[in-house]
């Protein structure tokens, strides 16, 4: 286990050290980055024509709706656990009971 945990700490701390490196290339040097020659097609995609500035898009109603069931599911499966139901009692013609 202790093998384990000094392996999973190398590789991030190298993992971080080359993010860095590279973050600090790239700032020095934006023509260093992996993304250098799309950037002007991201601008376009990404940055409104008119200012240049990013704003912000506003949420629909089905994406509202869809954002409600989300966090409804979340909030349903936590009762469920609060309440202690077995998931697998859960199938149609059972009597649900509880622990």
């Amino acid at each position: 286990m202790a093998l384990r945990l000094v392996i999973l700490t190398g590789r991030l701390l190298t993992c971080i050290a080359y993010v860095m490196r590279y973050a600090a290339k790239v700032k020095a040097d934006p023509s260093h980055s992996v993304v250098a020659k799309q950037r002007d097609a991201h601008r376009r995609i990404f940055l409104s024509a008119d200012d240049g500035e990013f704003t912000e898009p506003e949420l629909t109603g089905t994406q509202k709706l869809v954002l409600v069931l989300f966090f409804a599911t979340f909030a349903v499966v936590r009762a469920l656990l609060r309440i202690r139901v077995d998931i697998s009692e859960l199938t149609p013609g059972t009597q649900l009971t509880v622990k």
